[in-house]
Order: C-alpha cells, then sequence, then structure tokens
C-alpha cells in the first residue's frame, strides 16, 4: 500500500460524483458542505464538469475522477454522496492514472467500488467523508 501526504490547509481537493450528481437535485446541501470543507478543513473544493451534472454519463464521470487524479494540484478526491451505478463503469477504469497520481479519495455507497479498485492497485482509500453525508449534515 502506497503511503499518501496528510492534507494541510490550502490544499486543493476536487469535488465529484462519480455516481449520482446530488448536488444538481439538493444544490443548498452541496452548498452547506462545500463552506464546511472551507471553514471547518481550510480546504479549497475544486468542482468538476459532472458534478452537479444530472444525467451525465458514465463516461463523462470516469473523465472526472481521471482528470482528478492527473492534475498535481489536486491533493485528494472528496465524494458528493453515492449512487447505483458507479459500478458498471469502474471495471473499465485504466489503472495507470490512479497507480501513477496516488492521492486520498474519500466515498461513500456506491463509491466502495472505487475504493475497491484502488485497493486493488495499492492505493489507500477512505470509506466515509461524502459531501452530504458527513459535511453538509449537522
Amino acid at each position: 500500500m502506497q503511503r499518501l501526504s496528510k492534507l494541510v490547509k490550502g490544499d486543493k481537493v476536487a469535488i465529484l460524483s462519480p455516481s449520482f450528481a446530488a448536488p444538481g437535485r439538493f444544490p443548498e446541501v452541496y452548498k452547506l458542505g462545500l463552506e464546511r470543507i472551507r471553514q471547518i478543513f481550510g480546504l479549497v473544493p475544486v468542482e468538476y464538469p459532472t458534478t452537479a451534472k444530472l444525467g451525465s454519463s458514465a463516461e463523462e464521470r470516469a473523465a472526472d475522477l481521471i482528470a482528478a487524479f492527473e492534475d498535481s494540484e489536486i491533493k485528494a478526491v472528496i465524494t458528493t454522496i453515492g449512487g447505483n451505478d458507479n459500478v458498471t463503469y469502474v471495471k473499465n477504469l485504466p489503472p495507470e492514472p490512479f497507480v501513477q497520481n496516488p492521492k486520498p479519495f474519500f466515498g461513500y455507497s456506491d463509491n466502495s467500488h472505487l475504493t475497491n479498485f484502488l485497493f486493488l492497485n495499492d492505493s489507500p482509500s477512505y470509506y466515509g467523508g461524502s459531501i452530504f453525508t458527513q459535511y453538509a449534515m449537522q
């Protein structure tokens, strides 16, 4: 398992919806979660094209995942929530972008398929810590 760096204030973190784009349905809850990421942790959230796009294709969501891992300015990836179709495309992801650019991944529910993919490629991840289930709730 690769050892990953800890996040520090000012780090940019990718905010992704690899499964259900809940921010497109519940924008106010999403905004609250982002604000807490900024205020409590001092992190800089970076939204990707499909983060709030309802009905985005599996290919679009996979492209966002790959782009986030390949971006050297992004220090971690945090999902918005789970869903029900991550499993349909994770099996087709190329391992190279994830193996060559390891970073902390925080996912919940359906994102366990991606956490398993990362585990199989010697990259640790964390179950939980998604915007809607942890950061936007009191």
